[in-house]
């Protein structure tokens, strides 16, 4: 039998088209699915903003752009291809925020938003682009989310870590997109923190610009030396094509530093609501004027050729973190520098909510003795009886001697937190650590330790003095690591035991209260 076509079957058909009614229907429905997958076409239109981002900034989003962001927004539409070096506190990341919200509302774009972690890219980035739209003074089109932004089909926004460079493989601007037949669509990269976004991801994103209307806004604090191999330091040099915005806080020739960033636009004065000169002079004292923090986070330039070393933590964040009562929601947490049989003591210290609380001493005492110890610390320092500090939140230097005192608290039922300072960086606090490359464990748990203070997340009170003096005692040093670029170093506890006679137990034993690695897992085997 042979099937007939629609065609013929309607030339058989006899009277009123028996599909005229569904034909009715679905011209009916086309308008409202128009409005649905093209919202531009329903009034709700910004495309007369599309060259004029900063009047879009002003009207639009309610935002007043300082002369920096006027110049990176302008730079970005005119080159297309914009580096922002930056100090922080300078307006960056809502900067980028805005920018992306402008791309995104004045014509079908798709935007590529990325940074070192996960974290950072939620809670930094897309966390100003989620504050944007909230308060925008006009309705923006389609939904934002958490780091997603959809307003029609391939007219979206999204924001990922860089840990696979297969993530942005693959994306370009279409000729001639459905929604838009006047016009292409476009293609927006956006690199924040950039320093510690990894070789292979830029160089993945490249055959992206073979075709279409493309731009890449790349920004970041220099953390790394000028002629360090890394794409954004290569970026500031000659005939890389981007166009070079620098922004600082100072001048960096106040400071007595050479202005060697290459840069088509410089910028070194910020409102005071966002930086002041008390800070930047604080900080000048805290890290010395020719240290890369310094440098890099207040000045915006590059470090210098070569090592730099300073003090890991000045007692200005201590005095500073104690005048605010600084804590946050940690909970409690013990940690222990473990010795045996020695001149150096076993030091427990305990924290609630980031705050040195309470510490116990005991010396020349065999393994397994320490671990009741500890055990019984455990049930002392709980917050009531009967309910002791976690397990996981007992953090253990088991570095040498201390892998004994582990295992035998694993014995007990206890799953702490052996911490291995010899071992690679755990990466446990990427929103306060950012893109410095840590040597090994003890170089980051050195770090995070000062970057908690210097955030007011927790503090050292004055009655553990001896504590806040060891605190003040470590060194480091930034050193160029080939291609991963400057690394952080701590001096060795040889170096400091010689300094100081005698070895910085107690605030080991803080430090250690920080590690967030999770702790050992019970196990079941199976004989």
């Amino acid at each position: 039998m042979t099937r007939k076509t629609t065609a013929e079957l309607l030339a058989e058909h006899d009277g009123p088209d028996p599909f005229a009614s569904y034909r009715d229907l679905l011209l009916e429905a086309m308008p409202k699915a128009t409005a649905q997958l093209w919202p531009t076409k329903t009034g709700n239109d910004y495309s007369a903003y599309k060259t004029r981002p900063v009047t879009f900034a002003k009207e639009v989003l309610g935002m007043q752009y300082i002369p920096s962001q006027v110049a990176t927004v302008r730079a970005l539409h005119k080159h297309k291809k914009v580096q922002l070096i930056g100090a922080r506190k300078n307006g960056k990341t809502r900067g980028l925020a805005a920018i992306i919200c402008e791309f995104m509302s004045t014509a079908p774009t798709m935007v590529i938003s990325t940074a070192p972690t996960g974290r950072q890219v939620k809670e930094k980035l897309w966390a100003e682009i989620r504050k944007l739209v909230a308060s925008s003074q006009r309705k923006l089109l389609g939904k934002c989310g958490v780091v997603s932004w959809r307003i029609a089909p391939g007219w979206d926004a999204i924001g990922f870590a860089t840990d696979d460079p297969d993530n942005v493989l693959g994306f370009h601007a279409d000729s001639k997109p459905p929604w838009e037949t006047a016009e292409g669509s476009r293609l927006l990269f956006v690199f924040d923190d950039a320093v510690g976004i990894d070789q292979s991801i830029y160089d993945a994103i490249q055959g992206s610009f073979a075709s279409g209307e493309v731009y890449i806004l790349i920004a970041a604090n220099p953390l790394r030396e000028q002629e360090d191999p890394h794409f954004f330091a290569k970026i500031n040099r000659d005939g890389s094509g981007f166009y070079r915005i620098h922004t600082s806080g100072a001048d960096p020739a106040e400071y007595g530093q050479e202005h060697d960033v290459l840069a088509d636009e410089c910028f070194h004065e910020q409102p005071d609501w966002l930086v002041t000169k008390t800070w930047i002079d604080e900080k000048a004292r805290e890290w010395g004027t020719g240290s890369p923090l310094f440098r890099a986070h207040c000045l915006g330039i590059f470090s210098k050729p070569g090592s730099s070393q300073q003090l890991v933590v000045a007692q200005s964040m201590l005095d500073a973190a104690e005048r605010v009562n600084a804590q946050s929601e940690q909970g409690r947490h013990i940690g222990v520098d473990v010795a045996r049989m020695g001149a150096d003591e076993i030091i427990a210290v305990l924290t609630i909510d980031g705050v040195m609380a309470a510490r116990h001493e005991w010396s020349k005492t065999k393994l397994m003795k320490t671990a009741e110890i500890i055990a019984a610390l455990s049930a002392e320092w709980g917050e009531s009886k009967g309910d002791p500090v976690p397990a996981r939140n007992i953090h253990i230097d088991a570095t040498g001697l201390g892998s004994g005192v582990t295992d035998r608290l694993e014995q007990m039922g206890l799953w702490c937190d052996p911490v291995d300072f010899g071992a690679g960086a755990e990466g446990d606090w990427p929103e306060l650590f950012g893109e410095i490359h840590a040597q090994n464990r003890r170089a980051e748990l050195h770090w995070i330790a000062r970057r908690h203070l210097e955030e007011c997340n927790g503090h050292i009170p004055a009655e553990f003095e001896s504590c806040r003096r060891q605190a003040t005692w470590a060194r480091y040093t930034m050193e160029q690591e080939g291609r991963t670029g400057s690394t952080l170093k701590i001096e060795k506890k040889e170096k400091i035991r010689s300094r100081h006679g005698r070895s910085p137990d107690e605030w080991d034993a803080y430090m250690l209260t920080w590690s967030r690695s999770g702790g050992l897992q019970p196990y079941v085997g199976v004989l």
